[in-house]
């Protein structure tokens, strides 16, 4: 196995167990609400941190552009183009 193996296994590990924790709230919240208030701000950071991490930080995407063109102008069109995917902005209007 090379370093990066060693590294996605540990990376993996790490956001299994955030996504355990983000859910453990969330019971911890349903199991109480007869108690406590709940703050709608608190539900949608815990659903946003699930996206993200559901999602990824598109390294693997722009892994695959770089590997598929070997042309870094691809990585960046790449990542431009999901930065308009994200904000809901066709590219026509952006320009």
């Amino acid at each position: 196995m090379d370093e990066f193996s060693y590294l996605s296994v540990l990376l993996s590990v790490i956001l299994g167990l955030a996504v355990t924790q983000i859910l453990k709230g969330f019971r911890g919240l349903l199991l109480s609400r007869a108690r406590i208030q709940i703050d709608w701000p608190v539900i949608a950071w815990a659903a946003l941190l699930l996206r993200i991490m559901r999602e990824g930080t598109g390294a693997d995407r722009q892994l695959a552009a770089y590997e598929r063109t070997h042309d870094m102008k691809a990585v960046v069109d790449q990542i431009v183009a999901e930065t308009y995917e994200g904000l809901g902005v066709t590219r026509a209007s952006a320009a």
